[in-house]
């Protein structure tokens, strides 16, 4: 009875559906370049912004580029779409008020380890979503796991599995200033406490955010309030991003979609 019950559950979990779980066959840069194509030569990459001044009819951005030197946009609408390190130096010259706000939200940095496993390296492939690390944890050193592959299967070759171990964020910052190796070595250590490990990766890709997530404690609701109150003094000048309303995809979509209707109704 017990094999029966185990077998019906095995069948149940390699069906499932994760609701809610969104990827890309490319990866999220595909969703990216999807947002762009429609752009065509109107999106300009490889172009560094150098200045940003306020006209009578709206704002001059002033930026520079290796095949065409520099250039010049005017607009009446200036939507900065840039994280909050990069914002600020420009919101200091344009809106002080409004840069003054946000300069003390203070950032977390995070490593990000890719693992590529055979399916041998495992007595049991990891499945589910994976885990968080919870703070008052003592014993792991890591923030948590996603099993890539188990969540999306297209994220690994068949009988490979695709692990992605977060590291760093407010509780382990020192772990950002070791090398992609000792990082590699310490997110597989810290795997093999809660799973057995039997072979080295296949595949390993470190990539690291610095000051990429934003910390949003107890009041920052109302400071990002204050922040958009005082944007009204600024007729033309918008902010999106992820130290607005939430640090997730998700939330930087739907606060962008509700910027862009805003635009669009002039309002």
């Amino acid at each position: 009875m017990i094999g029966g019950i185990k077998r019906r559950l095995n069948s149940r979990m390699n069906t499932r559906k994760w609701k809610g779980m969104v990827s890309f066959q490319g990866g999220l840069g595909s969703f990216c370049e999807a947002l762009a194509h429609p752009l065509g030569e109107r999106v300009h990459l490889g172009t560094t912004v150098t200045r940003i001044e306020r006209e009578e009819a709206g704002y001059r951005v002033i930026a520079t580029s290796g095949s065409d030197g520099e250039q010049i946009f005017t607009t009446p609408h200036l939507i900065f779409g840039l994280d909050l390190n990069g914002a600020i130096p420009f919101l200091e010259g344009l809106a002080p008020g409004v840069a003054q706000k946000l300069k003390p939200i203070e950032s977390a940095s995070l490593a990000v380890v890719n693992f590529g496993f055979d399916n041998d390296a495992f007595d049991e492939p990891p499945f589910g979503f994976g885990f968080l690390d919870p703070q008052g944890e003592k014993e792991i050193h890591i923030l948590g796991a996603l099993y890539a592959s188990s969540v999306f299967p297209h994220q690994a070759p068949e009988g490979c599995h695709a692990l992605r171990v977060f590291i760093g964020g407010h509780r382990q910052p020192e772990l950002l200033s070791v090398s992609d190796e000792e990082l590699s070595q310490h997110a597989v250590s810290e795997l093999s406490k809660l799973m057995r490990i039997k072979q080295a990766p296949l595949l390993v890709q470190v990539s690291r955010y610095p000051f990429s997530i934003p910390q949003m404690v107890s009041g920052h609701s109302a400071r990002i309030e204050e922040v958009e109150k005082d944007l009204q003094q600024y007729p033309g000048l918008h902010l999106v991003g992820n130290y607005l309303h939430g640090v997730s995809v998700n939330d930087c979509i739907c606060h962008a979609r509700r910027s862009a209707a805003k635009l669009i109704q002039g309002k």
